[in-house]
């Protein structure tokens, strides 16, 4: 992007002053239902402090002393083993307080929400946590096996791991699969670890308890798959996003609202840690994710805070450093995501143009861990160009010719998961 005559240009895609829904229809149209629930005439503020302490129940469990005990267990026997799937920074995330959400906070992200962009209109533009921000946040690689329920094979059976999901509530479950100790961690218990993981602390199911669905998933990780992770959390997010505007819009709250909506406060923490002057401990943590959990407001809700987070969205009248966070040279992160560009190694250059090309790249991403729910989501980097800092279609050299990324969908792969879903 460039600036010319105090105007603001993007070369990814058109970039859009804060126009009337009828001029900006004419640009972007869309159906009435996906407005952003900013645009109509009354919001709802009626909520009490009762409604939040039982609607955002799916976010990690608070006592969570005996999870901390298992993990130790396991991880002094897998913890090489999370190191090599590039996962090991991510799962230490959940030895921090992710259950400490700024309620207001959400539920003024959930009034701007455009389920259509599955992006934030501000005035200056649309901002959005993209694949760069979870890189950041969690320390997940942005590349790797595309993974949906059934692409995946399962080659252990779940019989044969012995879970047994009739006592599945977290501290019950714990109860049954942990072993002794001072015995071996075997891998029927490595999985029953990751399944815990996966359900209470990733993707937060509104059962509030472990679940049968993920099983795939973790017994794909303890084999070792090269699964892109971060893009499978991506498009979590953005269901349990879209899901919670639709229970935001009901007359009742009558549903949790689950998903990983931490990473959604984490993101907020870090475009409003200027703004709102949030202040927090220092951390030894190598992901920006850690140092962002001590950011967060431990608000109750009020009118009057609601409100207040409102207008802090609002008040982004121009595109500021604050809505690119994660482009600064003091970023937190692993080495793959601080490395200069270009750069002298011809092997780290590759990784480079591999990785940032997955940032940059529109692609298809998946969510559902039943084949009944597969949701697919389209990853649309060119219309919040601006959160990269670049002006270039793709990061590669000027004189490069050719760019075959690994992670380019196969023109039978959509027809073929429709299918089966």
């Amino acid at each position: 992007p460039y600036t010319a005559n105090n105007h603001s240009y993007a070369f990814l895609g058109p970039f859009l002053p804060y126009l009337k829904l009828e001029q900006l229809d004419q640009f972007l149209p869309r159906l009435d239902e996906e407005w952003p629930l900013v645009h109509l005439p009354i919001i709802r503020t009626d909520f009490t402090n009762k409604d939040h302490a039982r609607i955002f129940r799916a976010t990690p469990p608070v006592d969570r002393n005996n999870f901390f005990k298992w993990m130790d267990r396991v991880e002094n026997v897998y913890g090489n083993h999370w190191k090599k799937l590039g996962i090991y920074e991510f799962m230490q995330l959940c030895r921090l307080d992710l259950t400490s959400l700024d309620i207001p906070l959400l539920m003024a992200s959930f009034i701007l929400w455009n389920r259509s962009t599955h992006a934030f209109d501000l005035p200056c533009g649309r901002d959005s946590p993209g694949r760069l921000d979870v890189a950041a946040i969690t320390g997940l690689r942005p590349i790797g096996e595309r993974y949906a329920m059934g692409l995946i094979k399962d080659e252990i059976n779940v019989e044969t791991v012995g879970v047994n999901f009739r006592y599945s509530t977290y501290r019950r479950y714990i109860k049954e699969h942990q072993g002794e100790a001072g015995t071996y961690v075997t891998e029927k218990e490595h999985i029953s670890f990751l399944l815990y993981w996966l359900s209470s602390h990733v993707l937060c199911t509104p059962a509030l308890k472990v679940t049968k669905n993920v099983f795939n998933l973790a017994q794909a990780l303890h084999l070792g798959k090269d699964i892109c992770l971060s893009k499978f959390l991506l498009a979590s997010l953005y269901k349990a996003m879209d899901e919670a505007v639709d229970i935001f819009k009901a007359p009742y709250l009558l549903r949790n609202f689950s998903g990983p909506l931490w990473l959604m406060q984490l993101w907020l923490n870090a475009i409003f840690e200027q703004k709102l002057n949030l202040k927090g401990e220092a951390t030894m943590q190598k992901v920006e994710g850690a140092r962002l959990t001590y950011l967060t407001r431990k608000k109750e809700y009020t009118v009057e805070a609601f409100k207040e987070y409102i207008s802090t969205f609002l008040s982004f009248e121009e595109f500021t450093d604050d809505l690119a966070p994660f482009l600064r040279p003091s970023l937190i992160g692993p080495k793959w995501l601080k490395l200069r560009f270009p750069c002298e190694n011809r092997g780290e250059q590759s990784e480079l143009i591999n990785i940032w090309s997955a940032f940059l790249t529109g692609d298809i991403i998946f969510t559902g861990t039943m084949e009944r729910d597969i949701r697919f989501y389209a990853y649309q980097p060119q219309l919040f160009a601006r959160q990269f800092g670049l002006s270039q279609l793709l990061p590669v050299p000027v004189m490069k010719q050719r760019l075959k990324p690994d992670h380019i969908l196969n023109k039978k792969f959509i027809p073929d998961l429709i299918n089966t879903a």
